[in-house]
């Protein structure tokens, strides 16, 4: 949908033909640097529109973990994509890493990435097995599962506020105060 700020309705945008939204069927947008807005699909890939360009990123067109798309997080020029098969890093418009359960040491504690939260050169991760920490220095993200105190390890959501994390999941509200 499209606001129209002067008769103050939503014009609906739709996948109508072919180089153009790959789905309807949408779990999540986001806009990063660069006039970049990205839709990804419940189970067809991440769309890109930039330059009044669409490009798709798809599991057997690209190296992108899964079509499954559950969340975006815009950083700047980066986006990182949650996927049920785990995360992707965007570099502006280029694909350029992505990590889940078994290049991570198990420090992304499941491949379902249901929220991210992206604070400096920092990654959390909302997955189905728990809270994902990646931090990179230099060149090099070194990951660690954060689990301990949650009595349920499936992370549904997170925020931030006053220096904490908090975590929603179906037992109820975590806050993690190392941030």
């Amino acid at each position: 949908f499209r606001f129209d700020p002067a008769s103050e309705l939503f014009a609906k945008v739709t996948r109508n033909s072919p180089g153009t939204l790959v789905s309807n069927d949408l779990s999540c947008v986001a806009a990063s640097e660069g006039g970049l807005l990205w839709f990804g699909a419940r189970s067809a890939g991440l769309n890109l529109l930039g330059n009044s360009q669409w490009t798709l990123f798809a599991e057997g067109l690209t190296e992108l973990p899964s079509d499954s798309i559950m969340c975006l997080e815009s950083s700047g020029r980066f986006l990182w994509a949650g996927t049920a098969g785990g995360l992707a890093l965007f570099d502006g418009n280029v694909l350029a890493d992505k990590f889940d359960f078994s290049n991570t040491s198990g420090g992304i504690p499941n491949n379902v990435i249901n929220d991210i939260l992206a604070i400096g050169d920092t990654v959390w991760c909302a997955t189905a097995g728990g809270v994902g920490k990646g931090v990179k220095s230099g060149a090099v993200w070194t990951w660690q599962a954060l689990n301990a105190g949650l009595g349920d390890p499936g992370v549904l959501s997170m925020g931030t506020f006053e220096d904490a994390i908090w975590a929603g999941t179906n037992d109820g509200t975590y806050r993690y105060d190392g941030v």
